[in-house]
């Protein structure tokens, strides 16, 4: 019960976590690893974690929405293309739009530190209302739409940003 209540205080206190945001990511996915054998407790702190993790990806400069009804194939170029990029300070929402995605299609972002989530719509939508729904789940400061099929170069992230910083535009 008070390791519970102190790690709940910890989860809440950003002065308890790194000031980096994908340090504090990294450190709230160790916090979570080391609870595994008490699902219980894991279960119990579930909202506390989502909510610190939330907090930390605001710190991010980009979120990265890809609205998704196709081929995993597809889906998985795209994510190989966001693994590469040279910058890596961004967050993942992909939007299965009416269709099955696994959220194992994710594991090779979250194994490289960058949060990544899954909304599923239950219905085919389009892509525009696809497109909605990830963005109002996001919490970056640039919104970055990527289609599920597309490839970009590992430094185009790195290379809008930097053309968003230095000439103060709101859209690259």
């Amino acid at each position: 019960m008070a390791a519970r209540e102190l790690l709940k205080s910890d989860l809440a206190d950003d002065q308890a976590l790194p000031q980096q945001p994908r340090e504090r990511l990294a450190m709230l996915k160790r916090w979570e690893q080391q609870l595994v054998d008490h699902p219980e407790l894991l279960c119990q702190l579930d909202a506390d974690f989502e909510q610190a993790r939330r907090r930390s990806a605001s710190g991010l400069d980009v979120s990265v929405v890809i609205p998704f009804h196709g081929r995993i194939n597809e889906l998985e170029v795209a994510l190989r293309a966001l693994e590469a990029q040279t910058n890596q300070d961004f967050e993942v929402v992909v939007v299965a739009d009416g269709c099955d995605v696994d959220e194992s299609v994710l594991a090779p972002l979250r194994a490289r530190e960058i949060p990544a989530s899954l909304i599923v719509l239950n219905e085919c939508k389009g892509a525009f209302h696809a497109r909605v729904s990830g963005a109002t789940a996001t919490s970056g400061r640039f919104l970055w739409f990527l289609d599920h099929d597309d490839s970009v170069d590992a430094s185009y992230l790195e290379l809008m940003l930097d053309r968003a910083n230095r000439t103060e535009a709101e859209v690259v």
